[in-house]
């Protein structure tokens, strides 16, 4: 007579196997994912990147577009040149909120409550587009479309404030920022922590970062 079917040693074997299988795969699918996830998020970047070059072109002397401080939410202002589904990242921890990133609040029009504060409003006052972050990605906790960086609406910029607003280690410990000259980069956090303490640097302040915060 023919045996049919599986012993149970052989069932259990084949089981083993497929388990172990599964251990080497699954982490290679959750990176695969995470990278589809960092790819669609620098698509949208990208997205917002050219919609704003399009608005600066088209509107008032170059004026980058604005916070909903001024009535005039750069949300508002790129729908004209963007589609409506790229204002989300796919890992947005926030479950409702409509947008996932924020503006470099040093790039809007001063309010006057800083006499010292120097106009970074429009594309050609930027000493150094290449250089200085015009957006970035939002932590769950932040939920304005701007960040609080300049010292005349009561923020900072040093590290441990950075952190607070923009989700740093979103991208596997990256995120992705969007500069005045509309490129898009995916930095990790080391090194965005350095440019927030080198003298000079151009990234957030247009003006140049005069003082090294101490590290957090």
């Amino acid at each position: 007579m023919k045996r049919s079917g599986f012993t149970l040693i052989e069932l259990l074997v084949v089981m083993a196997v497929i388990a172990i299988l599964a251990s080497l795969l699954l982490p290679t699918l959750s990176r695969a994912k995470a990278r589809a996830h960092t790819i669609s998020c620098v698509n949208n970047v990208k997205q917002m990147g050219l919609a704003s070059a399009m608005y600066v072109h088209d509107h008032d002397e170059g004026r980058l577009p604005a916070s909903q401080h001024t009535g005039q939410s750069w949300i508002a202002r790129l729908a004209p040149y963007a589609a409506t589904n790229i204002y989300r990242c796919p890992k947005d921890e926030h479950p409702s909120r409509l947008y996932t990133y924020a503006l470099n609040d040093f790039l809007l029009p001063p309010d006057g409550s800083d006499a010292f504060a120097i106009d970074f409003s429009r594309a050609a006052s930027i000493p150094a587009p290449v250089e200085t972050m015009f957006m970035g990605e939002s932590t769950k906790s932040h939920t304005a479309d701007h960040y609080h960086f300049a010292p005349g609406a009561g923020g900072d910029y040093s590290p441990a404030s950075f952190f607070h607003q923009v989700a740093v280690p979103r991208h596997d410990q990256k995120a992705n920022y969007l500069f005045v000259d509309f490129h898009v980069e995916t930095r990790t956090w080391f090194s965005v922590r350095k440019q927030l303490h080198a003298p000079g640097s151009q990234f957030i302040n247009p003006a140049g970062h005069q003082t090294v915060t101490a590290a957090p």
